[in-house]
């Protein structure tokens, strides 16, 4: 299968460096890895751990993967054929990736069956598949970040209409909207970069009624038409009650008659400051009136919920600060004086329960204490 995946590919067998060792708090990774002739190798696999196995099993506490390999904004969504597909931010560790060389930095994805034995099918999408990448390349040179070479930020993979979307945003103010007919591609420009515009973590989301919604920037709406090809109407704002939900990492399921808008923000309302948390507020219509904003969890930051094989629900967390062991930190007088993480290397996912109470409110229950409540830097109240 990964011959026919990629061009110019080998498999090779031999020990992993540092960055790709098998962790004892982590899963193993293949010794086998995906060679392609220029750029990053990967390993063509990765497995959990028996006791991360158990833990998987019971629903209990958060399991870890992607250990020891940089990964940012995780992913991950079930298909239609029963498997569930993972990606997010991995810049230039991506497969075929190298450092600065931004017209490989891509849209790497890995399926799994069980949520415990993944494997990696490539790399489907580049920065340098753009139509007009010159004046993406132009624009990106322009901007100070990375040395004004373009990153790829936050993909997410959607299944709409019988059709695979790729959704993903840069840090030179540029993306494009992707569709295929199948998950590996190939994938077409949906919306070019120039009509897509500046779309801050986008991410998509169809209603009951077949009606088609991106929502970016932590709080705005736009209306898609029924193709997905373009913008409907003016821009909505989906703000909480009584403050903004976040700054970015925006995401929306619908939970019964409940509409759930998910944002992110540091708990100390300063960038990189305290812990990147996850937040909601609930509504019985897409575009609002929104409840006040209310608490998910505390290291979820632009986490992506959703279910297992068993209709259980989980949430994605990753690396963003500096790793304490959760008892050392909470020993600690101020949490809020530099950014701290719970997740040590790589990604986790978190066990959750999500449910209506007697009042028909959403309630958000996190199974694992690490991750359950606020810090004592938090600056709202719950």
């Amino acid at each position: 299968m990964l011959k026919r995946v990629f061009t110019h590919v080998l498999l090779a067998s031999f020990t992993l460096g540092a960055s790709c060792t098998a962790l004892a708090f982590g899963p193993e990774f293949s010794s086998e890895m995906v060679v392609p002739k220029q750029g990053a190798a990967v390993p063509k696999s990765f497995s959990l751990n028996k006791v991360d196995r158990e833990h998987l099993k019971n629903h209990d506490k958060a399991v870890q993967i992607f250990s020891g390999m940089f990964l940012r904004d995780p992913y991950i969504m079930k298909g239609p054929d029963g498997y569930f597909y993972y990606t997010g931010t991995r810049l230039d560790r991506v497969l075929g990736g190298a450092k600065y060389d931004y017209k490989n930095e891509g849209v790497e994805i890995w399926r799994s069956k069980n949520l415990a034995d993944w494997e990696l099918l490539g790399v489907p999408v580049k920065l340098g598949m753009l139509s007009n990448i010159d004046a993406f390349a132009k624009h990106a040179a322009t901007r100070k970040h990375n040395q004004g070479k373009a990153l790829l930020w936050a993909p997410e993979l959607h299944y709409l209409n019988n059709k695979w979307y790729i959704t993903h945003t840069t840090n030179s103010q540029r993306a494009v909207l992707w569709v295929a007919d199948n998950v590996m591609g190939p994938y077409q420009e949906l919306m070019g970069t120039e009509k897509f515009g500046h779309r801050h973590d986008p991410t998509l989301f169809q209603d009951d009624d077949g009606k088609n919604y991106m929502l970016y920037a932590a709080t705005d709406i736009l209306q898609l038409n029924s193709e997905l090809s373009a913008f409907q109407g003016q821009k909505k704002k989906a703000w909480p009650s009584d403050r903004k939900i976040g700054h970015e990492g925006t995401f929306v399921i619908k939970h019964e008659d409940k509409y759930v808008l998910f944002g992110t923000a540091w708990s100390t309302d300063k960038p990189r400051k305290g812990t990147y948390n996850l937040y909601y507020a609930t509504a019985d219509n897409i575009l609002g009136p929104y409840s006040e904003r209310k608490w998910v969890g505390r290291f979820l930051g632009h986490g992506t919920p959703f279910k297992d094989s068993q209709g259980r629900w989980w949430m994605t967390a990753f690396k963003n600060g500096t790793y304490v062991p959760y008892d050392d930190l909470m020993l600690q007088n101020d949490q809020g004086d530099d950014a701290y993480t719970g997740t040590q290397s790589g990604a986790m996912l978190v066990p959750m329960e999500i449910d209506t109470d007697e009042t028909g409110e959403v309630r958000f229950t996190v199974k694992d204490y690490r991750f359950a409540t606020p810090g004592p830097e938090e600056v709202q109240q719950f």
